[in-house]
């Protein structure tokens, strides 16, 4: 179990126990739960984006050294991926199962 921490905020959600795991582009999901992608720009330019049966539900553009972290809500029963155009690479694509 794990903790999701928001650096929006900088504050621990005590109330939810998450699940949380590694998943490969085009997870099938048996529960409901947020996917989670952290990438890097490379100090270019890039196009982060995550998908729900097809359908782009988070996505981030720009560049910088630090990148960025992007996530969305994925119902039970559908599959999740991601894409990356641009500089930089995926650091991690993660699954917080409720």
């Amino acid at each position: 179990m794990g903790y999701w921490v928001s650096s929006e905020i900088n504050t621990k959600i005590d109330a939810l126990k998450w699940h949380v795991f590694d998943i490969p582009n085009g997870y099938g999901t048996a529960r409901a739960g947020v996917a989670v992608m952290r990438h890097n720009a490379g100090g270019g330019w890039s196009d982060a984006h995550i998908n729900v049966d097809g359908l782009t539900v988070a996505r981030r553009r720009g560049g910088s050294n630090w990148g960025s972290t992007i996530n969305s809500f994925v119902p039970a029963g559908c599959t999740v991926s991601f894409g990356l155009g641009g500089e930089g690479g995926v650091e991690y694509f993660k699954f917080m199962e409720f």
